[in-house]
């Protein structure tokens, strides 16, 4: 088992069309090197959107989706729009067929994989309605649905944590890091990262 947190080329790839050809070649290229049985994708925030947004347009190659305090529908949400329009070539108002292709919340039917999603009641960056939205379509269609709801909590310390990393000197603007992000294959084999 792979599981895949990719880092993106540049810190706002809300998973536009670049960001999903680099994952597509990740996993191909991971598949061809390793013997991956599964291939389950997760993130947080952006990455968590992220990961939705890949699974559904994308099941054939992903076996499991873990997204915390993501968003399901980028047709409604309205941070960060700068970085996203930038990412998916256009704002929502210009290429709204683009942002709908890449809500996850408008394509249920093709999450058939196992789903975690948690989100943070008070979060205001990503506010949880369109995930909530979603998991309750996908508790319907299949039974691997897991929703986490922490009313009380509030994500915005992993939005600061982000902001923070982005603004490293670890991060360079433009590079690339490919499969940088593999955590673990479950087979109980050293982990191994190619360069």
């Amino acid at each position: 088992m792979l599981f895949v947190s990719p880092d993106y080329r540049k810190t706002t790839s809300w998973m536009g069309p670049k960001a999903e050809a680099d994952l597509v070649q990740i996993i191909d290229e991971l598949k061809a090197r390793f013997r991956i049985g599964k291939v389950i994708l997760c993130g947080g925030s952006m990455g968590g959107s992220s990961a939705l947004t890949f699974a559904a347009m994308h099941p054939e190659r992903i076996d499991g989706v873990a997204s915390m305090n993501g968003t399901a529908n980028h047709l409604e949400y309205e941070n960060f729009q700068d970085a996203i329009a930038e990412s998916f070539g256009g704002t929502k108002a210009k290429i709204p067929q683009e942002y709908k292709k890449r809500s996850a919340e408008y394509w249920p039917e093709r999450l058939t994989m196992p789903v975690g999603i948690s989100v943070g009641g008070k979060d205001d960056v990503v506010p949880p309605g369109s995930v909530i939205r979603l998991a309750g379509i996908l508790k319907k269609l299949q039974p691997n649905v897991l929703l986490i709801i922490r009313p009380q909590r509030d994500t915005r310390p992993i939005t600061r944590t982000a902001k923070r990393y982005s603004n490293s000197s670890s991060a360079k603007p433009g590079s690339k890091r490919r499969a940088s992000s593999v955590v673990a294959h479950m087979d109980r084999k050293p982990c191994a990262t190619p360069r």
